[in-house]
C-alpha cells in the first residue's frame, strides 16, 4: 500500500464520520515488532475520533511480541495510555484480559492504574467532525502484482504455507510474524469449530479435526461468513463434499452425520428471530371459522431440516454423559431442529413431516392454511400439524387477524 495504517484510517474517518477504537496495547506490540513509533502514530490520528481505548497485557519471546490478554499491563503501554488520554481524554477504557485470569483484585488493580495513569478523565466531552460527506472516493492504486502479492500473504497467513515477498527491515522477521499470525488464526478455528462440533470432534479427536481443518483451509480458504460462529456450516458443507484425506475407520458417512448434526445445532443456535410473532396453541384456539381462511405463516429461522445416514442422538447423548456411544447402524434418520427461549432442541420425525416442512419452508411468501390442507389431505390432519408446530415455536404468523 502506499498509504500508511494512520493516515488510512485518518481518510476513513474524514470519508465516513465515524469514531475509532485505539488498542494502546497493540501500539506498543506493533512498536517492538514492527518498529512502528506509538506516538507519531496517535500525533496523526485527528483530534476528536477515538471513542474507546483497550489496554491488555501481552507475551514476550526473545523475537516475537503476541498480543496474549494474558499478563499484567505493562509499564510502557501506561506511559503510551497517558499521552494518548490528554489526546482523547472522555474516551471509554476497556481493560482486555482472556487468558490467565487473575484474581479479582488483580482485576481491579489493573482498572485503579488506568485510573491512575489517565491525563484527567473530568474534561470536557469527546468533540467530534467536521468530517467530509460520504460518497467521496479513492481510487484504487493497486495493481494485478499487488494483488498477486495480497494473496500470497493471504494464504501464509492462513494456512502458514506459501511464500510471500517481505522486507526483513522490522525488529520482528516477517515470515516469523506471519508464522504466529497463522497459528493464532489457525488455533482460532480449531477451536471454533470443536466448540461448535462437539459429537464429531469427541468421535474424531481434535488431531484429526485439524487434519480437516487443514484440507478445508486448503480448498475453501476463502469462505465467507459473518462471524466465526457461522464457521461449521462451510466446514460441514465441505465435509459432505469433498473427499477427506484422513480414515475414520468407518464409512465416512455415518462420522459426516455427526458433523451435519451438530452443525444443525449451531446454526439453529445462531439464527435470528422472526419477524412476525410466533403462533401458539391458544391463538389456534381462538381463531373463529372465519378467521382460519385468512391464516398465513411460515417457519421461524431457526427450524433446521436434515435426513442423516445414521442416528445421531443416541451417539450425543452418550458423548455429553462421558461415555463410548455403541456403532452407529446405517439408517436414513429425518430431525427436526429448532430454538425456544429456553434453548435448542431436536427431535426425530417422520418422513411425510419432514415433507410437509420442507414443502413450508419452499414457500417464498409464506404458506396459507388452505395450502397446507391441501398438502395433508384433510382439515384435521393440518389443524393437527398447526397445534404441534405452534407448541414447538416452530411457525410464525405472516398475515391474517388472531
Amino acid at each position: 500500500s502506499t498509504m500508511g495504517e494512520a493516515e488510512f484510517l485518518s481518510r476513513l474517518v474524514e470519508l465516513t464520520g465515524c469514531g475509532l477504537l485505539l488498542d494502546v496495547n497493540n501500539l506498543v506490540v506493533n512498536r517492538k515488532n514492527l518498529g512502528i513509533d506509538p506516538y507519531d502514530y496517535m500525533e496523526q490520528l485527528p483530534p476528536g475520533v477515538v471513542q474507546q481505548f483497550h489496554l491488555a497485557g501481552h507475551e514476550v519471546n526473545p523475537d516475537v511480541v503476541i498480543d496474549t490478554h494474558d499478563h499484567p499491563v505493562e509499564e510502557e503501554t501506561w506511559q503510551v495510555y497517558g499521552k494518548a488520554t490528554a489526546k482523547w481524554p472522555q474516551a471509554a477504557v476497556l481493560v482486555e484480559w482472556d487468558d490467565k485470569i487473575p484474581p479479582l483484585s488483580g482485576l481491579v488493580e489493573q482498572l485503579d492504574l488506568a485510573r491512575q495513569h489517565h491525563s484527567d478523565p473530568d474534561q470536557a466531552c469527546l468533540q467530534t467532525g467536521p468530517y467530509r460527506k460520504l460518497g467521496e472516493t479513492t481510487p484504487s492504486v493497486l495493481d494485478e502484482s499487488h494483488h498477486q502479492s495480497l494473496g500470497d500473504l493471504w494464504q501464509t497467513l492462513t494456512t502458514g504455507q506459501g511464500s510471500p515477498k517481505l522486507t526483513p527491515s522490522t525488529p520482528t522477521n516477517p515470515k516469523r510474524g506471519c508464522l504466529v499470525y497463522s497459528n493464532g488464526y489457525r488455533g482460532r478455528l480449531l477451536e471454533t469449530l470443536a466448540s461448535a462440533l462437539t459429537t464429531f470432534t469427541y468421535i474424531v479427536e481434535e488431531d484429526t479435526l485439524e487434519i480437516l481443518m487443514d484440507q478445508f483451509l486448503k480448498e475453501h480458504g476463502g469462505f465467507e461468513v459473518e462471524s466465526l460462529n457461522d464457521l461449521a456450516t462451510p466446514f460441514v458443507a465441505f465435509l459432505k463434499n469433498s473427499k477427506p484425506v484422513v480414515d475414520f475407520g468407518v464409512p465416512a458417512a455415518l462420522v459426516i452425520a455427526l458433523a451435519e448434526f451438530d452443525g444443525a445445532r449451531a446454526e439453529a443456535y445462531m439464527a435470528p428471530e422472526p419477524v412476525g410473532p410466533r403462533l401458539k396453541p391458544e391463538n389456534l384456539a381462538k381463531l373463529t371459522a372465519e378467521q382460519w381462511p385468512t391464516l398465513c405463516f411460515e417457519l421461524v429461522p431457526a427450524v433446521r431440516l436434515h435426513r442423516f445416514a445414521c442416528d445421531p442422538d443416541p451417539i450425543y447423548q452418550a458423548v455429553e454423559r462421558d461415555e463410548v456411544p455403541d456403532p452407529p447402524e446405517v439408517e436414513q434418520t429425518p430431525y427436526i431442529f429448532s430454538r425456544t427461549d429456553a434453548g435448542v432442541t431436536w427431535r426425530r420425525c417422520e418422513d411425510e413431516e419432514l415433507r410437509l416442512l420442507q414443502w413450508m419452508g419452499g414457500q417464498p411468501n409464506g404458506c396459507s392454511f388452505a395450502a397446507l390442507c391441501e398438502q395433508v389431505g384433510d382439515i384435521n390432519s393440518a389443524v393437527q400439524r398447526l397445534v404441534e408446530w405452534s407448541a414447538a415455536g416452530m411457525i410464525s404468523r405472516c398475515s391474517g387477524s388472531l
